[in-house]
C-alpha cells in the first residue's frame, strides 16, 4: 500500500493548494475536491512514456511541464456514477493546458491507453478552460478539439490517475472544479497502487549445497530510490549473502532441514510492499561407497554407490552405480537423488604389490645327501610343494620345488626350483693285478670323471 506524507490529506481540506514536485506518475498526489491548485514543476521529470506499457495517447508532445494526480471513489458511492471536473487556469486566456486520464487502477509502470485524452490547442472553443463534460461525447481530441471531453462513468472502489500538462510552461497553477454525481464520493484517504511488484520465482524446495543460489524471488516496478530488507525465521538470514539487497545469494550448509520463511519488505518514497517466500531445504538422502578399499596388484575391486540415487558419476569417468577398478587412487562419486539434490563421496584405494619370493639352497646333490632349500624371511605363511609349511624344507629327491608365500597384506607370491640328484659313480681300475719284483703295472680307472685322486 502507498506510503505519504502527512500533507496529502489536507489536499482536501486546503482550498489553496501547493503540490510538492509531482512530475512523475510514481509522485502522483492524491486530490479529492475542488481547489485552486499551485504547483511549479521544473519540466516534465522522468519519461513517464519510456515504458512501453505506457502511451501518451492524444498528447504528441508528450509531457512539458506537467503534474500527476490520483483520485479514487469510496466504496459506498452508487455504481455507474458520473464525474466531471473543469481545469481553469490561473493564467487566463492563453494558457493551454491538456491531459489524460488513466484507469481504472493501473499502476505506473502499465498505465495504458488514456481513456480520456484533450491536446486542444489554446485557441480551442472554451479555451483557457478544459475538463470532462460540458456536453462532449468524444473520448479523445486532437490539437483542433474544444477542450472538452465526455464525462466519465465510474464504479465504487475505482481510482484513476490524471496527468496535468502546461503546455506553455506558465507555472501559473490552475482551479480544479469537480462535478457529476461521482465527486461527493471522492476519497481523501485513497493512496495510489504502490507500483512495487514483488512474485515467488524460481524453485523453492533446495537441497543443502555449499553452491550459491539467488533467492527465488521477482522485482519490478521500482523508481530507482528503493530500499530492502530481508528477514528470515529460524536463524535463515544467516544463509543471505546480504539483507539490504534486492537479490541475496542464498548459500544452505550441508546437514541443513527444515522450512525457513523469507520475508522481503521493498520500499521507496510512496509505498512498500512485503513478500513472503518458503524455502523448504529437503534432505538430501545418505550417500556410501562399498566394497573393499586394499587388494593386491592383478586383483579387482568393485566400488558400489549405495542409495535409492537416479544418476552417478565417478571422478574415473563411469556414469553407473557401481565400478571395477584395478589401480590404486582416491575414487569419487557424484550422485543425483530423486528429488535433485547432490550427494558426494570418496573413498582411498590401494593395490599392494606382490611379494617376490627367492628360493635359496644347492639345487644339484649326490645320492644319500640332503638339501635345504629357503624360500627368505619375513612372510606370514608359506606354503612348499612338498608339504611343508616352513621358511625352508630338506629335500633328497630330484624334482621340482616351489613356495607360495603370503605376506601381512594377504597378497602371495612363489618361486619354483629344480633339484637334480645325481648317483654315485662305478669306478673300475684296469691293470695286471700280479707283476714280478722290478716290474711296473699301469693301472687305469674308469674313463669320465671329473677328477681322480689315486
Amino acid at each position: 500500500m502507498r506510503l505519504f506524507y502527512t500533507i496529502i490529506p489536507l489536499v482536501c481540506l486546503v482550498a489553496n493548494t501547493a503540490f510538492s514536485q509531482n512530475n512523475d506518475c510514481a509522485e502522483a498526489v492524491v486530490i479529492c475536491n475542488s481547489s485552486q491548485i499551485n504547483y511549479n514543476p521544473a519540466g516534465p521529470g522522468a519519461n513517464d512514456f519510456i515504458d512501453a506499457d505506457n502511451d501518451a495517447g492524444c498528447l504528441l508532445a508528450d509531457e512539458h511541464q506537467s503534474a500527476w494526480y490520483y483520485f479514487e471513489f469510496r466504496d459506498d458511492m452508487p455504481p455507474n456514477s458520473v464525474i466531471e471536473f473543469v481545469i481553469t487556469p490561473n493564467a487566463g486566456v492563453g494558457e493551454d493546458y491538456d491531459f489524460a486520464i488513466y484507469g481504472p487502477d493501473p499502476t505506473c509502470d502499465n498505465l495504458g491507453d488514456p481513456i480520456r485524452c484533450s491536446f486542444a490547442n489554446s485557441f480551442c472553443t472554451y479555451c483557457p478552460q478544459t475538463g470532462l463534460g460540458n456536453g462532449a461525447v468524444d473520448l479523445s481530441e486532437p490539437a483542433s478539439g474544444d477542450g472538452f471531453v465526455a464525462p466519465m462513468t465510474v464504479q465504487p472502489g475505482e481510482g484513476y490517475y490524471l496527468l496535468v500538462d502546461n503546455y506553455d510552461a506558465s507555472s501559473q497553477g490552475f482551479d480544479l472544479d469537480w462535478g457529476g454525481g461521482a465527486a461527493a464520493y471522492l476519497d481523501c484517504t485513497a493512496t495510489p497502487e504502490c507500483n512495487i511488484q514483488l512474485s515467488q520465482e524460481g524453485p523453492l524446495e533446495l537441497c543443502p549445497s555449499p553452491v550459491e543460489v539467488q533467492m527465488p524471488v521477482s522485482i519490478s516496478g521500482l523508481e530507482g530510490n528503493e530500499t530492502f530488507a530481508w528477514t528470515a525465521s529460524n536463524g535463515g538470514d544467516a544463509f543471505l549473502s546480504a539483507t539490504d539487497v534486492d537479490y541475496p545469494t542464498l548459500t544452505i550448509p550441508e546437514g541443513t532441514t527444515g522450512s525457513f520463511n523469507y520475508t522481503l519488505t521493498v520500499t521507496n518514497l510512496n509505498c512498500s510492499e512485503t513478500i513472503n517466500i518458503m524455502v523448504n531445504v529437503i534432505p538430501g538422502l545418505p550417500l556410501t561407497i562399498s566394497g573393499d578399499t586394499e587388494a593386491c596388484e592383478g586383483e579387482q575391486i568393485t566400488l558400489t554407490a549405495n542409495g535409492p540415487f537416479v544418476e552417478y558419476e565417478w571422478s574415473s569417468g563411469e556414469t553407473s552405480s557401481s565400478i571395477a577398478i584395478n589401480a590404486s587412487g582416491s575414487y569419487a562419486v557424484q550422485a543425483v537423488d530423486p528429488s535433485g539434490c547432490i550427494g558426494n563421496q570418496s573413498v582411498d584405494i590401494t593395490f599392494h604389490p606382490l611379494p617376490e619370493p627367492q628360493i635359496t639352497g644347492d639345487d644339484s646333490i649326490c645320492e644319500g645327501e640332503s638339501t635345504s632349500f629357503d624360500a627368505g624371511s619375513g612372510y606370514e605363511t608359506y606354503s612348499w610343494n612338498s608339504g611343508s609349511n616352513q621358511q625352508t624344507t630338506s629335500e633328497n629327491v630330484s624334482g621340482n620345488y616351489s613356495v607360495t608365500v603370503t605376506d601381512a597384506n594377504g597378497c602371495q607370491g612363489s618361486d619354483e626350483v629344480t633339484l637334480s640328484v645325481m648317483p654315485t659313480p662305478v669306478v673300475e681300475i684296469d691293470g695286471e693285478p700280479i707283476i714280478c719284483r722290478g716290474e711296473s703295472a699301469s693301472l687305469t680307472a674308469t674313463l669320465g670323471m671329473s677328477n681322480y685322486l689315486w
